[in-house]
């Protein structure tokens, strides 16, 4: 970590109290920086906004909010690659579990180097393999990028002692959802294929920008669920999220696919 601010004070510390450390009680969300700018940061302030609806947060004030992010932006490369997060916690005291409704939300902002591997790996694919930790169906953090992330932390680890680069991660259900920290996307022909998250996993923010761009692209997307059974179906791959943007995948189990000229279009358009 570069800095960090809460409340918009800088600080590198927070409350034993806080309730996003007792009961992981709010949200954040993971900001790209390029060349001195938050991308996407409206997406970003849509996905802050719905986790405090959820969540029964009132609204952070989005002034106090983005004079701390003009704080944040000038410790990051102005020319390169940077890393802002926010975090929204409940705030007031409350007792146990009893939290105050609507409280207005403790405020954490950090900046963070970017991981540079990214780089590499959308040029040159990555290997995924099938989790075997699965995530909840219709848990309470379902859709919103909550603070209780222990099955993210576990994948982690599953992924740490595996040979590949990532997982293809399912719900209790069998359904395949996401990545460990990235949406999925499959290519069957020219068709582009992600799971339906309707009971599990997160809609990231460049996940949205695919499905805008794709169809700005005329390319025939189906949005859908997805079991293991039919991996074998597709003959393309790729995996997303807001920092990597679209990284391919070259070997999914073990087979080898290949880089389409369609996802490198999908890719140079949103880089």
């Amino acid at each position: 970590m570069i800095a960090a601010w809460v409340n918009s004070e800088p600080t590198e510390s927070v409350s034993v109290t806080n309730r996003g450390l007792n009961f992981a009680d709010g949200h954040f969300t993971t900001m790209l920086v390029e060349q001195g700018q938050i991308a996407s940061w409206p997406l970003h302030q849509q996905r802050l906004r719905r986790g405090c609806h959820l969540l029964k947060m009132a609204e952070p004030c989005w002034d106090s909010l983005w004079h701390t992010l003009q704080q944040a932006l000038t410790r990051c490369d102005a020319q390169g690659l940077g890393v802002i997060k926010v975090v929204l916690t409940r705030g007031g005291q409350g007792r146990g579990y009893g939290g105050e409704y609507l409280a207005q939300p403790e405020v954490l902002v950090s900046v963070h180097l970017y991981p540079n591997h990214y780089l590499a790996w959308q040029q040159q694919g990555i290997a995924l393999e099938l989790a075997t930790t699965p995530i909840a169906t219709l848990g309470c953090g379902f859709g919103i990028k909550s603070l209780a992330r222990t099955e993210q932390v576990l994948l982690r680890f599953e992924l740490d002692a595996s040979a590949a680069d990532d997982l293809i991660v399912c719900n209790t259900d069998g359904e395949i959802i996401e990545a460990c920290a990235a949406n999925l996307f499959f290519w069957q022909g020219d068709t582009l294929v992600t799971p339906a998250l309707c009971r599990s996993g997160v809609s990231g923010v460049m996940r949205q920008r695919v499905l805008g761009t794709a169809a700005q692209l005329g390319i025939d997307v189906q949005v859908r669920s997805i079991s293991t059974f039919q991996l074998h179906q597709f003959d393309g791959a790729f995996v997303c999220n807001g920092l990597m943007k679209l990284v391919p995948v070259v070997k999914l189990e073990h087979r080898t696919l290949a880089i389409s000229d369609l996802f490198r279009q999908l890719q140079h358009s949103l880089l």
